[in-house]
């Protein structure tokens, strides 16, 4: 277990984020690194299994069984030159509603998949805000 002693230098939080980034930018690049070593479909399977092991590890076997349905509707939906937004509501989890927006193009084509995360925390300050 490593062990940080906070500064007086800088806020915790500030230090915090500091160390998160620092930490994710090295995950990143040992990512990168493996990634590189792939030479064969093989390889890749190893090392996708190996991600999915570790994925499956943390979190409970609900959250992969895909036998039940997601229950979507459509909240609201609109047109635009090329394109309709649909805001939907699906569950993730039995009984948890997520919603989302889908963008679906009016026109055929292969179009890439985006997802963004934004949750809305009451009364909790942004880092970025932080000095």
């Amino acid at each position: 277990m490593i062990v940080k002693v906070l500064t007086n230098v800088i806020h915790p939080e500030l230090q915090l984020q500091n160390e998160t980034v620092s930490y994710c930018r090295k995950m990143l690049h040992a990512g990168a690194d493996l990634r590189k070593k792939i030479r064969t479909l093989n390889d890749w399977m190893v090392l996708r299994e190996k991600h999915l092991e570790r994925i499956r590890s943390v979190f409970p076997p609900i959250l992969f069984e895909r036998k039940r349905p997601l229950n979507t509707r459509a909240v609201s939906k609109y047109e635009f030159y090329d394109c309709r937004v649909e805001n939907v509501i699906f569950e993730s989890l039995p009984g948890w509603e997520v919603n989302g927006t889908v963008y679906l193009p009016k026109k055929p084509g292969v179009y890439p998949g985006c997802m963004s995360y934004r949750p809305q925390l009451q009364g909790v300050p942004k880092l970025s805000t932080l000095s």
